[in-house]
């Protein structure tokens, strides 16, 4: 929960009227499309009084079947498979966080990881075969390559940065991530999915890749961007907002919003948008 509670101030940062705090507090982590566009994955965070849920969501891409799928207590991060069957996802269980994977049309779990310290933030890589995640296995957080089978262990990332949020390219040659080089910075970088060519792409968090693989959008101080691999000028999207995913057909982005915040940050209020790619009609995608 702390690690969590330290990824919300991150993008908690834009000043707002504080008005009072809802009875209820709903706040939406992480979305994710599925690989055909019509739906999409949410976790979402249910406060009331002191009882925190986190559970995983599914919705159509028209905001219809808004539906739980899983039952927490804290189920984060989601990622799905390629042929949208199943998916992956960081579950705590017996105060332990490993990654699991849900097979849709079953409801069946498989545990992928059974460690003891905290494996989280999975992304499934485009051709099936291997999962990327984060693990604490050596104090810090690093990324490791596991295959789907639970198999195959290795490490990619190993230097003194905590890293976070790693997402394979469409080609699945290369993984974004962002790491925190220091207090109050964050950068994004890209590497070779065999350890080799890591380069610094721009400041900012949660990176997530085009459908073709030539840009990243991020986010910055609450501001959502768009970068190509190749270039340094980046380009701005949203305002007020964060996490942002580009739709497999790279027509749209679902992102997340704060609605509300407590006057020293936390709780949050937040809800998920879609929006066109080039950042007209919006629409609120989760229930009021």
């Amino acid at each position: 929960m702390l690690k969590f509670m330290s990824a919300v101030f991150i993008f908690a940062t834009i000043v707002q009227t504080v008005v009072a705090q809802p009875k209820d507090t709903i706040f939406y982590q992480d979305v994710s499309w599925s690989p055909d566009g019509t739906k999409l994955l949410l976790s979402r965070l249910d406060i009331s009084g002191d009882i925190y849920l986190h559970c995983i969501y599914s919705v159509n891409s028209d905001g219809t079947n808004f539906q739980k799928i899983t039952d927490g207590p804290d189920d984060v991060w989601t990622s799905w498979a390629p042929d949208g069957s199943k998916f992956v996802y960081a579950s705590k269980k017996n105060n332990n966080t490993d990654i699991c994977l849900r097979y849709l049309e079953s409801d069946s779990v498989v545990r992928l990881t059974s460690d003891s310290t905290r494996d989280s933030h999975p992304d499934w890589s485009p051709d099936g075969s291997r999962i990327a995640f984060v693990s604490r296995k050596n104090g810090k957080s690093q990324i490791y390559l596991k295959d789907t089978s639970g198999s195959n262990l290795s490490m990619l990332t190993g230097d003194s940065v905590s890293k976070e949020n790693p997402r394979w390219s469409p080609d699945g040659k290369r993984i974004a991530y962002y790491g925190n080089v220091e207090a109050g910075h964050d950068s994004i970088y890209i590497i070779d999915a065999d350890g080799k060519n890591k380069f610094t792409l721009c400041q900012g968090v949660w990176p997530s890749w085009s459908p073709d693989g030539n840009r990243i959008i991020f986010t910055y101080n609450d501001v959502i961007y768009k970068i190509k691999i190749d270039d340094t000028v980046k380009t701005k999207i949203i305002d007020n907002a964060y996490f942002a995913r580009w739709s497999p057909d790279a027509k749209k982005l679902a992102f997340i919003r704060r609605m509300w915040k407590a006057e020293k940050g936390w709780p949050v209020k937040s809800a998920v948008f879609i929006i066109n790619a080039d950042g007209t009609s919006e629409r609120r995608l989760t229930p009021e």
